[in-house]
Protein backbone atom coordinates (compact mmCIF):
# COMPACT_ATOMS: atom_id res chain seq x y z
CA UNK A 1 0.00 0.00 0.00
CA UNK A 2 1.30 3.11 -0.71
CA UNK A 3 0.64 6.44 1.45
CA UNK A 4 1.06 9.78 -0.41
CA UNK A 5 0.01 13.19 1.19
CA UNK A 6 -0.42 16.34 -0.81
CA UNK A 7 -2.10 19.00 -1.38
CA UNK A 8 -6.06 18.77 -3.33
CA UNK A 9 -7.35 21.58 -5.77
CA UNK A 10 -9.57 23.87 -3.73
CA UNK A 11 -11.87 22.35 -6.44
CA UNK A 12 -11.38 19.27 -5.16
CA UNK A 13 -12.23 20.29 -1.82
CA UNK A 14 -15.43 21.88 -2.53
CA UNK A 15 -16.61 18.45 -4.39
CA UNK A 16 -15.79 15.91 -1.73
CA UNK A 17 -13.64 15.06 1.01
CA UNK A 18 -13.24 11.82 -0.91
CA UNK A 19 -11.76 12.19 -4.58
CA UNK A 20 -11.34 9.93 -7.21
CA UNK A 21 -8.17 11.08 -9.26
CA UNK A 22 -8.80 14.78 -9.14
CA UNK A 23 -6.00 16.25 -10.70
CA UNK A 24 -4.47 12.99 -11.29
CA UNK A 25 -4.40 9.93 -13.82
CA UNK A 26 -4.52 8.10 -11.09
CA UNK A 27 -7.34 7.03 -8.63
CA UNK A 28 -6.41 8.18 -4.69
CA UNK A 29 -8.57 8.57 -1.62
CA UNK A 30 -7.85 11.35 0.42
CA UNK A 31 -7.82 12.49 4.22
CA UNK A 32 -8.47 15.65 5.48
CA UNK A 33 -7.40 16.87 9.02
CA UNK A 34 -7.74 19.77 10.74
CA UNK A 35 -6.68 21.90 14.34
CA UNK A 36 -8.51 24.64 15.77
CA UNK A 37 -7.71 26.32 18.75
CA UNK A 38 -11.24 28.18 19.82
CA UNK A 39 -10.19 30.59 22.53
CA UNK A 40 -11.93 30.52 25.91
CA UNK A 41 -12.48 34.02 25.24
CA UNK A 42 -10.07 36.24 27.20
CA UNK A 43 -6.53 36.68 27.84
CA UNK A 44 -5.23 35.34 31.11
CA UNK A 45 -1.71 36.92 31.45
CA UNK A 46 -2.67 38.97 33.47
CA UNK A 47 -4.61 37.19 35.96
CA UNK A 48 -1.91 34.60 35.81
CA UNK A 49 1.24 37.82 36.79
CA UNK A 50 -1.27 38.61 39.34
CA UNK A 51 -1.57 34.89 41.52
CA UNK A 52 2.47 35.13 40.44
CA UNK A 53 3.18 38.23 42.07
CA UNK A 54 0.86 37.25 45.24
CA UNK A 55 -2.25 39.75 44.57
CA UNK A 56 -4.05 40.74 46.97
CA UNK A 57 -7.99 39.52 47.16
CA UNK A 58 -9.19 42.81 46.35
CA UNK A 59 -7.45 42.60 43.23
CA UNK A 60 -8.12 38.86 42.33
CA UNK A 61 -11.86 39.71 43.02
CA UNK A 62 -11.83 42.73 40.51
CA UNK A 63 -9.18 40.35 37.96
CA UNK A 64 -11.18 37.50 37.99
CA UNK A 65 -14.78 39.42 37.38
CA UNK A 66 -13.22 41.05 34.50
CA UNK A 67 -11.82 38.35 32.96
CA UNK A 68 -15.14 36.33 33.23
CA UNK A 69 -17.27 39.05 31.36
CA UNK A 70 -14.39 39.55 28.90
CA UNK A 71 -15.09 35.83 28.18
CA UNK A 72 -19.10 36.45 27.52
CA UNK A 73 -18.22 39.55 25.69
CA UNK A 74 -16.45 37.53 23.47
CA UNK A 75 -19.61 35.25 22.50
CA UNK A 76 -18.59 32.11 21.53
CA UNK A 77 -22.36 30.41 20.18
CA UNK A 78 -21.40 33.26 17.66
CA UNK A 79 -17.63 32.49 17.17
CA UNK A 80 -18.72 28.50 17.03
CA UNK A 81 -20.77 29.37 14.19
CA UNK A 82 -18.18 30.73 11.92
CA UNK A 83 -15.47 28.09 13.37
CA UNK A 84 -18.47 24.92 12.03
CA UNK A 85 -18.57 26.95 9.28
CA UNK A 86 -14.89 26.46 8.40
CA UNK A 87 -14.97 22.56 9.57
CA UNK A 88 -18.51 22.53 7.04
CA UNK A 89 -16.02 23.67 4.24
CA UNK A 90 -13.77 21.27 4.80
CA UNK A 91 -15.54 18.13 5.90
CA UNK A 92 -12.46 17.19 7.54
CA UNK A 93 -12.13 13.19 8.90
CA UNK A 94 -10.42 14.87 11.92
CA UNK A 95 -11.10 17.81 13.89
CA UNK A 96 -8.68 18.50 17.53
CA UNK A 97 -9.69 21.30 19.03
CA UNK A 98 -8.29 23.07 22.39
CA UNK A 99 -9.38 25.65 24.54
CA UNK A 100 -13.01 24.14 24.77
CA UNK A 101 -14.23 24.97 28.59
CA UNK A 102 -17.45 24.34 30.93
CA UNK A 103 -17.78 27.51 32.73
CA UNK A 104 -19.98 27.09 36.07
CA UNK A 105 -20.75 29.44 38.34
CA UNK A 106 -22.16 29.63 41.90
CA UNK A 107 -22.08 31.93 45.16
CA UNK A 108 -19.33 31.85 46.61
CA UNK A 109 -18.46 29.74 49.13
CA UNK A 110 -14.36 29.79 48.30
CA UNK A 111 -13.67 30.87 52.25
CA UNK A 112 -14.37 27.36 53.06
CA UNK A 113 -13.89 25.30 50.15
CA UNK A 114 -11.44 26.87 47.72
CA UNK A 115 -11.72 23.36 45.66
CA UNK A 116 -13.59 23.74 41.99
CA UNK A 117 -17.06 22.86 43.37
CA UNK A 118 -19.27 25.22 41.51
CA UNK A 119 -22.17 23.10 39.66
CA UNK A 120 -23.79 25.69 37.68
CA UNK A 121 -23.31 25.52 34.04
CA UNK A 122 -23.15 28.75 32.27
CA UNK A 123 -21.84 27.53 29.19
CA UNK A 124 -20.58 24.26 27.53
CA UNK A 125 -18.25 25.31 24.67
CA UNK A 126 -18.22 20.96 23.57
CA UNK A 127 -22.40 21.59 23.27
CA UNK A 128 -22.41 24.97 21.26
CA UNK A 129 -19.93 23.99 19.09
CA UNK A 130 -21.43 20.38 18.18
CA UNK A 131 -24.88 22.24 18.03
CA UNK A 132 -23.17 24.78 15.71
CA UNK A 133 -21.97 21.50 13.21
CA UNK A 134 -25.62 20.11 13.24
CA UNK A 135 -26.85 23.42 12.09
CA UNK A 136 -24.27 23.06 9.07
CA UNK A 137 -25.89 19.70 8.67
CA UNK A 138 -22.39 17.86 9.98
CA UNK A 139 -22.60 14.70 11.60
CA UNK A 140 -19.33 14.75 14.04
CA UNK A 141 -19.19 12.98 16.96
CA UNK A 142 -16.53 13.89 20.00
CA UNK A 143 -13.77 10.43 20.01
CA UNK A 144 -11.90 11.57 23.14
CA UNK A 145 -10.68 14.37 25.06
CA UNK A 146 -8.67 15.11 28.12
CA UNK A 147 -9.56 17.15 31.27
CA UNK A 148 -6.81 19.80 31.72
CA UNK A 149 -7.31 22.58 33.67
CA UNK A 150 -9.87 22.71 36.31
CA UNK A 151 -9.88 26.25 38.21
CA UNK A 152 -12.45 28.48 40.45
CA UNK A 153 -11.80 31.86 41.87
CA UNK A 154 -14.06 34.19 43.92
CA UNK A 155 -15.27 37.00 41.19
CA UNK A 156 -16.93 40.30 41.21
CA UNK A 157 -19.44 40.84 38.80
CA UNK A 158 -20.60 44.10 40.10
CA UNK A 159 -18.83 47.46 42.02
CA UNK A 160 -16.32 46.09 43.97
CA UNK A 161 -17.09 48.05 46.92
CA UNK A 162 -20.27 45.75 46.74
CA UNK A 163 -18.54 43.10 47.26
CA UNK A 164 -16.57 44.31 49.97
CA UNK A 165 -19.39 45.28 51.89
CA UNK A 166 -21.89 42.55 50.92
CA UNK A 167 -19.97 39.36 50.29
CA UNK A 168 -22.88 37.41 49.03
CA UNK A 169 -22.66 39.19 46.40
CA UNK A 170 -19.31 37.64 45.34
CA UNK A 171 -19.85 34.46 43.25
CA UNK A 172 -17.38 31.87 42.33
CA UNK A 173 -16.26 31.17 39.01
CA UNK A 174 -15.33 27.67 37.58
CA UNK A 175 -13.28 27.11 34.73
CA UNK A 176 -12.98 23.57 32.77
CA UNK A 177 -10.74 23.47 29.99
CA UNK A 178 -10.27 20.48 27.69
CA UNK A 179 -8.30 19.44 24.28
CA UNK A 180 -10.58 17.67 21.80
CA UNK A 181 -11.17 15.14 19.00
CA UNK A 182 -13.84 15.55 17.14
CA UNK A 183 -14.33 12.60 14.48
CA UNK A 184 -16.50 12.99 11.41
CA UNK A 185 -19.41 10.27 11.86
CA UNK A 186 -18.28 7.57 8.99
CA UNK A 187 -14.73 7.31 10.89
CA UNK A 188 -14.56 4.44 12.75
CA UNK A 189 -12.48 4.80 15.96
CA UNK A 190 -10.93 2.66 18.65
CA UNK A 191 -8.62 2.51 21.49
CA UNK A 192 -9.39 6.00 22.91
CA UNK A 193 -6.67 7.38 25.61
CA UNK A 194 -6.30 10.53 27.11
CA UNK A 195 -3.31 11.63 29.62
CA UNK A 196 -2.39 14.86 31.47
CA UNK A 197 1.79 15.48 31.26
CA UNK A 198 3.69 14.94 34.47
CA UNK A 199 5.12 18.05 34.27
CA UNK A 200 2.95 21.23 34.94
CA UNK A 201 3.21 24.52 35.95
CA UNK A 202 1.98 24.27 39.97
CA UNK A 203 2.84 25.61 43.15
CA UNK A 204 4.96 26.66 44.73
CA UNK A 205 5.09 29.00 41.34
CA UNK A 206 1.42 29.54 41.58
CA UNK A 207 -1.47 28.78 43.95
CA UNK A 208 -2.83 26.57 41.12
CA UNK A 209 -1.80 23.88 38.58
CA UNK A 210 -2.22 24.74 35.06
CA UNK A 211 -2.46 21.32 33.51
CA UNK A 212 -2.27 20.23 29.82
CA UNK A 213 -2.61 16.75 28.08
CA UNK A 214 -3.42 15.04 24.70
CA UNK A 215 -5.76 12.46 23.75
CA UNK A 216 -5.24 9.73 21.18
CA UNK A 217 -7.09 7.11 18.90
CA UNK A 218 -6.86 4.64 16.22
CA UNK A 219 -8.96 6.30 13.21
CA UNK A 220 -9.61 3.98 10.45
CA UNK A 221 -10.78 5.50 6.96
CA UNK A 222 -10.99 3.74 4.11
CA UNK A 223 -9.57 0.37 5.92
CA UNK A 224 -6.34 2.37 6.34
CA UNK A 225 -5.97 2.98 10.16
CA UNK A 226 -4.32 5.93 11.63
CA UNK A 227 -3.26 6.92 15.02
CA UNK A 228 -4.49 10.51 15.46
CA UNK A 229 -3.40 12.53 18.61
CA UNK A 230 -4.19 15.88 19.55
CA UNK A 231 -2.25 18.25 22.28
CA UNK A 232 -2.08 21.71 23.49
CA UNK A 233 1.53 22.77 25.10
CA UNK A 234 2.62 24.92 27.89
CA UNK A 235 2.11 28.41 26.85
CA UNK A 236 3.44 30.63 29.57
CA UNK A 237 6.61 28.34 30.59
CA UNK A 238 9.21 27.32 27.88
CA UNK A 239 11.05 24.72 30.63
CA UNK A 240 7.34 22.94 31.12
CA UNK A 241 6.26 23.25 27.37
CA UNK A 242 9.60 21.53 26.64
CA UNK A 243 9.62 19.02 28.79
CA UNK A 244 5.47 18.21 27.64
CA UNK A 245 7.11 18.13 24.10
CA UNK A 246 9.60 15.62 25.57
CA UNK A 247 6.80 13.15 27.26
CA UNK A 248 4.37 13.43 24.31
CA UNK A 249 7.18 12.18 21.44
CA UNK A 250 8.11 9.48 23.97
CA UNK A 251 5.14 8.31 24.27
CA UNK A 252 5.28 8.56 20.51
CA UNK A 253 8.39 6.26 19.64
CA UNK A 254 7.32 3.07 19.92
CA UNK A 255 4.14 3.49 17.24
CA UNK A 256 4.36 2.04 14.50
CA UNK A 257 1.34 3.10 12.73
CA UNK A 258 0.98 6.36 10.51
CA UNK A 259 0.25 9.33 13.18
CA UNK A 260 -1.28 12.15 12.45
CA UNK A 261 -0.50 14.98 15.44
CA UNK A 262 -2.30 17.80 15.56
CA UNK A 263 -2.57 21.03 18.26
CA UNK A 264 -1.43 24.42 19.55
CA UNK A 265 2.21 23.44 20.64
CA UNK A 266 3.01 27.16 21.49
CA UNK A 267 6.50 27.25 19.51
CA UNK A 268 7.36 28.39 16.72
CA UNK A 269 9.90 26.90 13.74
CA UNK A 270 11.25 30.87 13.53
CA UNK A 271 12.52 32.86 16.61
CA UNK A 272 10.28 35.33 17.28
CA UNK A 273 10.83 38.52 18.30
CA UNK A 274 14.21 37.67 20.40
CA UNK A 275 11.87 34.94 22.28
CA UNK A 276 13.07 31.59 21.83
CA UNK A 277 10.48 29.58 21.27
CA UNK A 278 11.58 26.89 18.59
CA UNK A 279 13.02 24.21 21.06
CA UNK A 280 9.48 22.09 21.61
CA UNK A 281 8.89 22.42 17.39
CA UNK A 282 12.20 21.50 16.84
CA UNK A 283 11.92 18.37 19.35
CA UNK A 284 8.75 17.06 17.19
CA UNK A 285 10.48 17.45 13.96
CA UNK A 286 13.33 15.29 15.82
CA UNK A 287 11.28 13.17 16.42
CA UNK A 288 10.40 12.15 12.53
CA UNK A 289 7.59 14.36 12.45
CA UNK A 290 6.93 16.15 8.89
CA UNK A 291 5.63 19.59 9.32
CA UNK A 292 2.52 19.62 6.60
CA UNK A 293 2.67 23.34 5.94
CA UNK A 294 4.61 24.07 2.70
CA UNK A 295 2.47 26.87 1.69
CA UNK A 296 -1.09 27.21 0.31
CA UNK A 297 -4.39 29.18 1.15
CA UNK A 298 -4.42 31.44 3.63
CA UNK A 299 -1.34 32.97 5.33
CA UNK A 300 0.10 29.83 7.02
CA UNK A 301 -0.07 32.55 10.46
CA UNK A 302 -2.14 30.64 13.07
CA UNK A 303 -1.04 33.35 16.46
CA UNK A 304 -2.27 35.61 17.58
CA UNK A 305 -5.15 37.72 17.21
CA UNK A 306 -5.75 41.17 20.33
CA UNK A 307 -7.36 39.12 23.19
CA UNK A 308 -10.58 41.12 22.41
CA UNK A 309 -10.82 39.20 19.26
CA UNK A 310 -11.54 43.18 17.30
CA UNK A 311 -8.66 44.27 16.61
CA UNK A 312 -7.00 44.14 12.49
CA UNK A 313 -5.35 40.96 11.55
CA UNK A 314 -2.50 40.91 13.92
CA UNK A 315 -1.55 36.85 13.08
CA UNK A 316 2.53 36.71 13.14
CA UNK A 317 3.93 33.29 13.80
CA UNK A 318 2.76 29.51 13.35
CA UNK A 319 2.43 27.42 16.45
CA UNK A 320 -0.62 25.58 15.18
CA UNK A 321 0.64 22.20 13.13
CA UNK A 322 -0.54 19.04 11.52
CA UNK A 323 2.64 17.16 11.58
CA UNK A 324 2.45 13.54 9.88
CA UNK A 325 5.22 10.28 10.81
CA UNK A 326 5.23 6.72 10.25
CA UNK A 327 3.88 6.80 6.93
CA UNK A 328 6.29 4.15 5.46
CA UNK A 329 3.13 1.31 6.07
CA UNK A 330 5.19 -0.91 3.15
CA UNK A 331 8.25 -0.64 1.12
CA UNK A 332 6.64 1.32 -1.23
CA UNK A 333 4.63 4.28 1.03
CA UNK A 334 6.03 7.52 0.69
CA UNK A 335 5.08 10.81 2.12
CA UNK A 336 5.67 13.63 -0.77
CA UNK A 337 7.00 16.35 1.30
CA UNK A 338 7.89 18.71 -1.99
CA UNK A 339 3.83 19.60 -2.74
CA UNK A 340 1.98 22.18 -1.30
CA UNK A 341 -0.44 20.23 1.11
CA UNK A 342 -1.96 22.68 4.11
CA UNK A 343 -4.55 25.69 4.46
CA UNK A 344 -5.57 28.02 7.10
CA UNK A 345 -9.01 29.15 7.87
CA UNK A 346 -10.26 32.24 9.76
CA UNK A 347 -7.68 34.46 9.33
CA UNK A 348 -9.17 36.46 6.89
CA UNK A 349 -11.32 39.82 7.29
CA UNK A 350 -14.04 37.91 5.65
CA UNK A 351 -14.07 35.10 8.09
CA UNK A 352 -14.86 37.58 10.98
CA UNK A 353 -18.37 37.77 12.73
CA UNK A 354 -20.66 40.83 13.37
CA UNK A 355 -21.45 40.99 17.10
CA UNK A 356 -25.12 42.91 16.23
CA UNK A 357 -23.75 46.03 17.84
CA UNK A 358 -21.53 47.33 15.82
CA UNK A 359 -18.80 44.83 16.50
CA UNK A 360 -17.25 42.36 14.69
CA UNK A 361 -14.68 39.28 15.94
CA UNK A 362 -11.98 37.06 14.74
CA UNK A 363 -13.80 33.76 15.42
CA UNK A 364 -10.92 32.75 18.16
CA UNK A 365 -7.36 34.52 18.49
CA UNK A 366 -5.72 31.79 16.46
CA UNK A 367 -6.29 30.70 12.90
CA UNK A 368 -7.26 26.98 12.18
CA UNK A 369 -5.13 24.71 9.99
CA UNK A 370 -5.47 21.76 8.36
CA UNK A 371 -3.68 19.57 5.77
CA UNK A 372 -4.94 17.53 2.55
CA UNK A 373 -3.56 14.11 2.72
CA UNK A 374 -3.26 11.82 -0.43
CA UNK A 375 -3.96 8.37 0.41
CA UNK A 376 -2.45 5.84 -2.52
Amino acid sequence: MKLRFRVVLPLCLAISSLVIGCGSDDDRDILTVMTYNVYFGADTSHLFAQLVAGAGPQQLLSDAGELYRAMEESDFPLRASAIAESIAAHEPHFVGLQEMIVVRQDPSNFAFNPMPDAQTEVMDFRKVLMRALEAEGMNYEIAAQVENMDIELPMCLVELSTCMSDPTTIQDGRLTMFDVLLVRGDVEVSEPSQRNYSVVIGPPIVPLTVQRGYVAVNATVANRTYRVVNTHLEAFNPQVRDAQAAELTGVLEEEDLPIILLGDFNSSPDIESGIDDQNSYLAVTEAGFIDMWKGGPGTGLTCCQGADLKQENELSKRIDFVFVRNSEVSDTAYIDTQIDDAFVVGDQPADRVDRGDGVVLWPSDHAGVGAVLYVE
